[in-house]
């Protein structure tokens, strides 16, 4: 009976340490349980403000971005603009050249004409003095 009293104090000794030991346990499951649940929570806050940052920083580049496509859209449109221009100046240039050449050739056919005109000046000038002196001779031999 002593044995088994002695068995008996030991085991309950046993349930004793081993209920200490479970209240520990228990204590520190529920110790890290909560640490747990607070990295939890500190990780869900750190990726709920980086997913805002990042839409922001897509909200930011996303305006970039369309500022950037109605620039470019800005210098093709002022590009072509510039070309049509220069079509234009191209165009009239040639016209100009086309016009002076015909304003030449025009000038030129008046210069050969006034020349023409000068030789038909010059022997009617030289008939004309021929028979004035043919005339005077006839007058001064009368």
């Amino acid at each position: 009976m002593q044995q088994l009293t002695a068995q008996n104090d030991d085991l309950s000794s046993t349930i004793e340490t081993l209920k200490e030991e479970l209240v520990a346990s228990n204590d520190e499951a529920e110790r890290a349980s909560n640490e747990l649940d607070n990295m939890r929570n500190r990780a869900f806050q750190e990726n709920a403000q980086e997913s805002l940052l990042r839409e922001r920083e897509l909200r930011e580049t996303q305006t970039e971005l369309e500022a950037c496509r109605m620039e470019r859209d800005e210098w093709e449109r002022m590009a072509l603009q510039e070309k049509v221009i220069a079509d234009e100046a191209k165009s009239t240039v040639e016209s100009l050249k086309h016009d002076l050449e015909l304003e030449r050739e025009a000038r030129e056919r008046e210069t050969g004409e006034l020349e023409s005109e000068r030789e038909k000046t010059d022997n009617l000038q030289s008939v004309l003095q021929d028979f004035q002196a043919g005339m005077l001779g006839l007058n001064l031999g009368v």
